[in-house]
């Protein structure tokens, strides 16, 4: 199969997982405040698998919505990001709705204290450099784990203690 072809397919599959569930049911098992925490968490091995270009703006003012909330509760907040499976193609993927997201919401952006990222790409050298024309407050907010140590600060996050 060529590349058109399975990507045709993939989107042909995705269509069908969100017209099963329903859009915001899967954005609500995907992007989420942690237990009325000030912990946003995003799972995006999840989300690849129903964000399309058909669903890509409401899966951004999704996002948008849940930290917006979870600001208003906690007035600063903490994202964590699992992006096990992203690659540099996931990254232009969504390159156009981050760089929306972060030129539309700079009141969002200064309310995150820490972003943590889980699962952190090999290829995120490459990634960093693009983020920090993005992100520039965020450089010094982001903390990165590797597949290592990833499942460990997972466990502690959801931790019920």
């Amino acid at each position: 199969s060529t590349p058109l072809y399975s990507s045709a397919a993939s989107d042909v599959y995705k269509r069908q997982i969100y017209s099963q569930f329903g859009i915001y049911e899967l954005l609500s098992h995907t992007v989420f405040q942690i237990k009325d925490q000030d912990k946003v968490y995003i799972n995006y091995p999840l989300l690849k698998t129903y964000c399309i270009d058909s669903t890509i703006e409401v899966c951004r003012s999704y996002f948008e919505y849940v930290l917006r909330k979870s600001i208003q509760q906690h007035s600063k907040i903490y994202l964590h990001i699992n992006l096990q499976s992203f690659s540099i193609s996931s990254f232009n993927k969504y390159y156009n709705q981050m760089k929306i997201f972060t030129s539309n919401n700079s009141d969002i952006i200064k309310q995150i204290k820490e972003i943590y990222i889980y699962y952190t790409p090999r290829i995120i050298t490459d990634i960093r450099s693009i983020i920090g024309n993005l992100f520039t407050d965020f450089n010094a907010k982001i903390v990165y784990y590797d597949k290592i140590t990833t499942p460990t600060h997972i466990n502690r996050l959801f931790d019920k203690q």
